[in-house]
Protein backbone atom coordinates (compact mmCIF):
# COMPACT_ATOMS: atom_id res chain seq x y z
CA UNK A 1 0.00 0.00 0.00
CA UNK A 2 1.50 3.30 -1.14
CA UNK A 3 0.03 6.58 0.20
CA UNK A 4 1.07 9.87 -1.42
CA UNK A 5 -0.23 13.15 0.00
CA UNK A 6 -0.54 16.11 -2.42
CA UNK A 7 2.62 15.40 -4.46
CA UNK A 8 2.45 18.25 -7.01
CA UNK A 9 0.66 21.37 -5.75
CA UNK A 10 3.75 23.32 -4.69
CA UNK A 11 5.67 22.78 -7.94
CA UNK A 12 5.74 25.12 -10.93
CA UNK A 13 4.48 23.85 -14.28
CA UNK A 14 7.83 22.63 -15.64
CA UNK A 15 8.60 20.63 -12.51
CA UNK A 16 5.07 19.20 -12.41
CA UNK A 17 5.65 17.54 -15.77
CA UNK A 18 8.77 15.89 -14.36
CA UNK A 19 6.94 14.71 -11.22
CA UNK A 20 4.07 13.29 -13.30
CA UNK A 21 6.60 11.36 -15.35
CA UNK A 22 8.39 10.14 -12.21
CA UNK A 23 5.12 9.01 -10.56
CA UNK A 24 4.04 7.19 -13.71
CA UNK A 25 7.37 5.36 -13.89
CA UNK A 26 7.34 4.32 -10.23
CA UNK A 27 3.67 3.28 -10.20
CA UNK A 28 4.27 1.23 -13.35
CA UNK A 29 7.30 -0.47 -11.79
CA UNK A 30 5.42 -1.30 -8.57
CA UNK A 31 2.42 -2.77 -10.43
CA UNK A 32 4.72 -4.76 -12.70
CA UNK A 33 6.32 -6.25 -9.59
CA UNK A 34 3.00 -6.91 -7.85
CA UNK A 35 -0.41 -6.38 -9.43
CA UNK A 36 -1.93 -6.51 -5.96
CA UNK A 37 -0.25 -3.23 -5.01
CA UNK A 38 -2.60 -0.40 -4.09
CA UNK A 39 -2.16 3.39 -4.16
CA UNK A 40 -3.94 6.17 -2.32
CA UNK A 41 -3.11 9.60 -3.74
CA UNK A 42 -4.56 12.71 -2.10
CA UNK A 43 -4.76 16.21 -3.56
CA UNK A 44 -6.87 19.35 -3.11
CA UNK A 45 -6.19 20.46 -6.70
CA UNK A 46 -8.50 19.46 -9.56
CA UNK A 47 -5.86 19.56 -12.29
CA UNK A 48 -3.64 17.22 -10.29
CA UNK A 49 -6.57 14.84 -9.72
CA UNK A 50 -7.42 14.94 -13.43
CA UNK A 51 -3.88 14.21 -14.59
CA UNK A 52 -3.13 11.53 -11.99
CA UNK A 53 -6.37 9.68 -12.70
CA UNK A 54 -5.55 9.72 -16.41
CA UNK A 55 -1.99 8.51 -15.78
CA UNK A 56 -3.00 5.75 -13.36
CA UNK A 57 -5.81 4.46 -15.58
CA UNK A 58 -3.35 4.29 -18.45
CA UNK A 59 -0.78 2.42 -16.36
CA UNK A 60 -3.30 -0.12 -15.14
CA UNK A 61 -4.66 -0.58 -18.65
CA UNK A 62 -1.22 -1.54 -19.92
CA UNK A 63 0.09 -3.45 -16.90
CA UNK A 64 -2.71 -5.05 -14.90
CA UNK A 65 -5.31 -7.69 -15.66
CA UNK A 66 -7.95 -5.80 -13.70
CA UNK A 67 -8.78 -2.84 -15.95
CA UNK A 68 -11.44 -1.25 -13.68
CA UNK A 69 -9.43 -0.88 -10.52
CA UNK A 70 -9.13 2.95 -10.39
CA UNK A 71 -11.63 4.50 -7.96
CA UNK A 72 -11.83 8.31 -7.71
CA UNK A 73 -13.43 10.08 -4.76
CA UNK A 74 -14.21 13.73 -4.06
CA UNK A 75 -14.28 14.99 -0.46
CA UNK A 76 -16.77 17.74 0.38
CA UNK A 77 -17.87 18.75 3.87
CA UNK A 78 -16.32 15.57 5.35
CA UNK A 79 -18.28 13.32 2.94
CA UNK A 80 -16.71 11.23 0.16
CA UNK A 81 -18.51 11.20 -3.20
CA UNK A 82 -17.78 9.02 -6.24
CA UNK A 83 -16.29 11.00 -9.11
CA UNK A 84 -14.58 10.54 -12.46
CA UNK A 85 -12.23 13.43 -13.13
CA UNK A 86 -11.45 12.40 -16.69
CA UNK A 87 -15.09 12.32 -17.75
CA UNK A 88 -15.01 15.77 -19.35
CA UNK A 89 -18.59 16.03 -20.63
CA UNK A 90 -20.31 15.04 -17.39
CA UNK A 91 -17.98 17.31 -15.42
CA UNK A 92 -18.76 20.18 -17.77
CA UNK A 93 -22.52 19.82 -17.36
CA UNK A 94 -22.21 19.54 -13.60
CA UNK A 95 -19.94 22.59 -13.41
CA UNK A 96 -22.33 24.67 -15.52
CA UNK A 97 -25.23 23.78 -13.26
CA UNK A 98 -23.31 24.55 -10.07
CA UNK A 99 -22.00 27.86 -11.42
CA UNK A 100 -25.59 28.84 -12.23
CA UNK A 101 -26.73 27.90 -8.72
CA UNK A 102 -23.84 29.83 -7.17
CA UNK A 103 -24.68 32.96 -9.19
CA UNK A 104 -28.38 32.55 -8.41
CA UNK A 105 -27.65 32.00 -4.70
CA UNK A 106 -29.04 28.49 -4.92
CA UNK A 107 -27.77 25.32 -3.27
CA UNK A 108 -24.54 24.86 -5.19
CA UNK A 109 -21.77 22.37 -4.52
CA UNK A 110 -19.33 25.24 -5.17
CA UNK A 111 -18.07 27.56 -2.46
CA UNK A 112 -16.22 30.87 -2.38
CA UNK A 113 -13.01 28.88 -2.32
CA UNK A 114 -13.80 26.75 -5.38
CA UNK A 115 -15.86 29.06 -7.62
CA UNK A 116 -12.85 30.71 -9.30
CA UNK A 117 -11.26 27.44 -10.38
CA UNK A 118 -14.64 26.12 -11.52
CA UNK A 119 -15.37 29.16 -13.69
CA UNK A 120 -11.94 28.86 -15.32
CA UNK A 121 -12.55 25.21 -16.09
CA UNK A 122 -15.88 25.98 -17.75
CA UNK A 123 -14.42 28.88 -19.73
CA UNK A 124 -11.59 26.62 -20.91
CA UNK A 125 -13.95 23.81 -21.87
CA UNK A 126 -16.35 26.13 -23.69
CA UNK A 127 -13.63 27.93 -25.65
CA UNK A 128 -12.06 24.58 -26.55
CA UNK A 129 -15.38 23.02 -27.63
CA UNK A 130 -16.60 25.99 -29.68
CA UNK A 131 -13.52 27.88 -30.91
CA UNK A 132 -10.67 25.38 -30.47
CA UNK A 133 -8.80 28.14 -28.62
CA UNK A 134 -8.03 29.11 -25.04
CA UNK A 135 -10.37 31.22 -22.88
CA UNK A 136 -8.28 34.35 -23.36
CA UNK A 137 -10.04 34.86 -26.72
CA UNK A 138 -13.55 35.05 -25.21
CA UNK A 139 -13.46 38.72 -24.21
CA UNK A 140 -12.41 39.70 -27.71
CA UNK A 141 -15.16 37.62 -29.28
CA UNK A 142 -17.72 39.24 -26.98
CA UNK A 143 -16.43 42.67 -28.04
CA UNK A 144 -16.96 41.73 -31.68
CA UNK A 145 -20.64 41.12 -30.93
CA UNK A 146 -21.41 43.68 -28.22
CA UNK A 147 -18.95 46.41 -29.15
CA UNK A 148 -15.71 47.30 -27.40
CA UNK A 149 -17.29 50.21 -25.51
CA UNK A 150 -20.37 48.39 -24.27
CA UNK A 151 -20.85 48.01 -20.52
CA UNK A 152 -21.22 44.24 -20.98
CA UNK A 153 -17.80 44.02 -22.64
CA UNK A 154 -16.29 46.17 -19.88
CA UNK A 155 -17.66 43.96 -17.11
CA UNK A 156 -16.51 40.83 -18.88
CA UNK A 157 -13.01 42.27 -19.28
CA UNK A 158 -12.91 43.17 -15.58
CA UNK A 159 -14.10 39.86 -14.19
CA UNK A 160 -12.52 37.56 -16.73
CA UNK A 161 -9.14 39.23 -16.24
CA UNK A 162 -9.40 38.46 -12.53
CA UNK A 163 -10.45 34.90 -13.22
CA UNK A 164 -8.04 34.03 -16.02
CA UNK A 165 -4.95 36.06 -15.16
CA UNK A 166 -1.68 34.13 -14.95
CA UNK A 167 -3.45 30.90 -15.88
CA UNK A 168 -2.19 28.63 -18.60
CA UNK A 169 -4.55 27.45 -21.33
CA UNK A 170 -4.45 23.74 -22.16
CA UNK A 171 -7.12 23.64 -24.92
CA UNK A 172 -7.92 19.94 -24.77
CA UNK A 173 -11.30 18.27 -25.26
CA UNK A 174 -11.02 16.67 -21.84
CA UNK A 175 -9.73 19.77 -20.17
CA UNK A 176 -7.12 19.95 -17.44
CA UNK A 177 -8.20 22.39 -14.77
CA UNK A 178 -6.18 25.44 -13.76
CA UNK A 179 -4.33 25.75 -10.49
CA UNK A 180 -6.34 27.15 -7.61
CA UNK A 181 -3.90 29.94 -6.73
CA UNK A 182 -5.82 32.74 -8.44
CA UNK A 183 -6.71 36.38 -8.05
CA UNK A 184 -10.44 35.74 -7.74
CA UNK A 185 -9.75 35.02 -4.07
CA UNK A 186 -9.42 38.80 -3.72
CA UNK A 187 -13.03 39.24 -4.87
CA UNK A 188 -15.85 39.79 -2.40
CA UNK A 189 -18.67 37.24 -2.11
CA UNK A 190 -20.95 39.42 -4.23
CA UNK A 191 -18.25 39.86 -6.88
CA UNK A 192 -17.79 36.11 -7.08
CA UNK A 193 -21.53 35.69 -7.60
CA UNK A 194 -21.33 38.30 -10.37
CA UNK A 195 -18.39 36.46 -11.92
CA UNK A 196 -20.45 33.26 -11.98
CA UNK A 197 -23.28 35.10 -13.73
CA UNK A 198 -20.96 36.74 -16.23
CA UNK A 199 -19.38 33.40 -17.15
CA UNK A 200 -22.80 32.17 -18.26
CA UNK A 201 -23.63 35.52 -19.91
CA UNK A 202 -20.50 35.05 -22.06
CA UNK A 203 -21.81 31.70 -23.28
CA UNK A 204 -25.24 33.27 -23.84
CA UNK A 205 -23.74 36.00 -26.03
CA UNK A 206 -21.43 33.74 -28.01
CA UNK A 207 -23.61 30.66 -28.45
CA UNK A 208 -27.08 30.73 -26.87
CA UNK A 209 -28.07 27.36 -28.33
CA UNK A 210 -25.12 25.81 -26.53
CA UNK A 211 -26.51 27.17 -23.28
CA UNK A 212 -29.98 25.85 -24.11
CA UNK A 213 -28.53 22.37 -24.50
CA UNK A 214 -27.52 22.33 -20.82
CA UNK A 215 -30.20 24.44 -19.09
CA UNK A 216 -33.96 24.52 -18.77
CA UNK A 217 -35.69 27.34 -20.61
CA UNK A 218 -36.54 29.21 -17.40
CA UNK A 219 -32.87 29.13 -16.42
CA UNK A 220 -31.86 30.48 -19.83
CA UNK A 221 -34.42 33.27 -19.36
CA UNK A 222 -32.84 34.06 -15.99
CA UNK A 223 -29.39 34.27 -17.59
CA UNK A 224 -30.82 36.67 -20.17
CA UNK A 225 -32.04 38.82 -17.27
CA UNK A 226 -28.49 38.87 -15.88
CA UNK A 227 -27.27 40.21 -19.21
CA UNK A 228 -30.03 42.86 -19.24
CA UNK A 229 -29.03 44.02 -15.76
CA UNK A 230 -25.45 44.47 -16.95
CA UNK A 231 -26.65 46.52 -19.91
CA UNK A 232 -28.72 48.79 -17.64
CA UNK A 233 -25.68 49.63 -15.53
CA UNK A 234 -24.35 51.72 -18.42
CA UNK A 235 -27.47 53.83 -18.82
Amino acid sequence: MVVIDDPLTSFDHENKIGIYSFLRKKISEIIEGNEGSRFIILTHNYDVAYNLEKIIRNVYKSKARNKNIVNSKRLEEFILYDDNFTSGISQYKKLLNNIYLFGDKGTSELTSLTIGNSIRRVMEMFSSFIFNEGPDVLSKKVEEIEGANSVVSSFIDHYMLGILVNCESHSEYLVKAFDENDSIENFSENEKEEAAKIALVIILILYENHLKAYFKIDEVIEIRKWKTKLEKLGR
